[in-house]
């Protein structure tokens, strides 16, 4: 990946996190619905989807923002600085469950069906 420019100033790196957060959504919605086999993180999701009957992208977005506060709070507690997580990680904790929710939303109005609700 060395053909991208290094991200010198705020604006750049934000654009990068905004590609990055829709990058991220469209490939969970691509390997989610053939149940090819899910990374751990997603594969709980969709279990805890499936049993709570609760969109998959809500639960992304709780889980996700879960878990950034279990490594902030660990990362504080061990090392006494806040660690690997910014701001980056915490946007997109919130972001790509909202984004893969308006992909599905796309999907389901162009093919009339949400290809994440398993059953």
């Amino acid at each position: 990946m060395s053909f991208i420019p290094n991200s010198n100033t705020l604006l750049i790196s934000l654009i990068y996190l905004i590609i990055s957060i829709i990058a991220i959504a469209f490939g969970i919605f691509l390997y989610l619905p053939p149940n090819i086999i899910p990374l751990a993180g997603e594969g709980a999701m969709q279990a805890i989807a499936i049993v709570t009957k609760k969109p998959f992208s809500k639960i992304k977005v709780y889980f996700d923002s879960a878990m950034v506060i279990v490594s902030l709070i660990t990362c504080i507690i061990m090392t006494h600085t806040l660690g690997s997580v910014g701001l980056g990680t915490i946007i997109s904790a919130i972001l790509v469950g909202t984004t893969l929710k308006y992909i599905v939303k796309i999907f389901e109005y162009i093919k009339g069906y949400n290809p994440l609700i398993l059953t």
